[in-house]
């Protein structure tokens, strides 16, 4: 009977992956099965001891109520972040830090109202100094909040965490260009922002592409913390090995299979015992009621946390989408490993649900 529901199982997980791949991405992800035995670790800095490494992670998993760790959401700008912040913070009222709770900023740490929700920590940690506040109040170490939401990657994961209170890093990615693309389109806009520059609301794509203000391999660079001068091969290793090791991925194209990857991976469920203003009943079907319209509202762009607006046309194969590509070979590249990474991580999921152990290889093939 055994034999039979593994032989079942390893039918279902076969159909998963030629499903889940295009034949360049099954391609790549045999090579990696067969050749994961000659796969070098490389060396990350100390820093990284901070977050915990996803094959130690889905190895003992998430248990909030036992573990030191707090799931850290990196939020990648115009990359469906400020959806993704919404999802948690508003739909499923989790305690969070990000910046909401700034305001009310103190030398204890507390949960602040905002946003009809009381669930918000009294820090800021989208600024260097508000981290820092962060640190001296012992954010992690508190152990209050239930995800920890940041743009700033590096000074998160080596200020807030450390080796006793690591993070559980997950992000949103998008195609490198086509971020590019929207977010000169939201810097053309956004006259509310504290940093809004007026050179950029007459300013073309095609301009922007070639001007300094242009952002190049931003996500590599952030995950280095090199955001200026050259970047080498080796520079590009460590960012790969970063992702590979210590980030759950999801892509904003795929955005409610992402969200489900989150939310199975780390446990994400909807906080009921969060006050909410205007919300009456107590009853827990009338709340998932509300977390569900919530939900919906943001699938529609009807609520207030989605970021949505018009973007600039710009061609593949035209001459400014070729600058662009030039200027972000390595986040393509990255891109690549990161769309790889999100399917081989739906695979675990279905492989940890069938309880799949794994695809023998014979002596001779190791």
């Amino acid at each position: 009977m055994k034999a039979a529901v593994r032989r079942v199982t390893y039918v279902l997980v076969s159909i998963a992956i030629f499903c889940f791949y295009s034949s360049d991405q099954l391609e790549r992800y045999l090579s990696r099965v067969l050749n994961a035995h000659e796969e070098e670790t490389i060396e990350l800095p100390p820093e990284f001891d901070h977050l915990i490494d996803l094959k130690e992670y889905f190895s003992v998993g998430y248990d909030k109520s036992q573990s030191s760790l707090t799931p850290f959401y990196w939020h990648v700008a115009k990359a469906a972040g400020t959806t993704v912040h919404s999802v948690y913070s508003q739909c499923y009222r989790l305690i969070e830090a990000s910046e909401i709770g700034g305001f009310a900023s103190s030398d204890k740490l507390e949960i602040v109202e905002a946003n009809r929700n009381k669930n918000h920590l009294n820090v800021d940690v989208s600024t260097l100094e508000g981290i820092k506040h962060a640190k001296d109040v012992e954010l992690v170490e508190s152990r209050m909040a239930e995800i920890i939401i940041s743009p700033l990657f590096y000074a998160g994961l080596s200020e807030i965490f450390s080796v006793e209170h690591r993070g559980l890093m997950f992000a949103m990615f998008r195609h490198p260009i086509k971020r590019s693309i929207s977010l000169f389109s939201y810097l053309q806009h956004s006259i509310w922002e504290a940093t809004y520059n007026p050179i950029f609301a007459n300013m073309t794509m095609e301009e922007y592409a070639i001007s300094p203000y242009v952002e190049s391999n931003y996500i590599t660079r952030s995950l280095i913390n090199r955001m200026e001068g050259p970047l080498s091969p080796e520079d590009f290793d460590i960012a790969k090995e970063i992702v590979k090791r210590k980030c759950l991925v999801g892509l904003s194209d795929e955005f409610d299979g992402s969200i489900n990857l989150f939310n199975e991976a780390i446990g994400f469920q909807p906080n009921f015992e969060t006050e909410v203003v205007g919300e009456e009943s107590a009853n827990a079907k009338d709340k998932q009621k509300n977390v569900d319209r919530c939900l919906e509202d943001l699938r529609t762009g009807k609520g207030d946390g989605s970021n949505r607006h018009k973007h600039a046309d710009v061609s593949e194969g035209s001459e400014t989408y070729k600058v662009l590509e030039s200027k972000n070979a390595y986040d393509l590249e990255l891109w690549e490993l990161i769309v790889d990474q999100y399917r081989e991580q739906q695979l675990d999921m279905i492989e940890k649900d069938l309880g799949f152990k794994g695809f023998e290889r014979s002596p001779s093939s190791r």
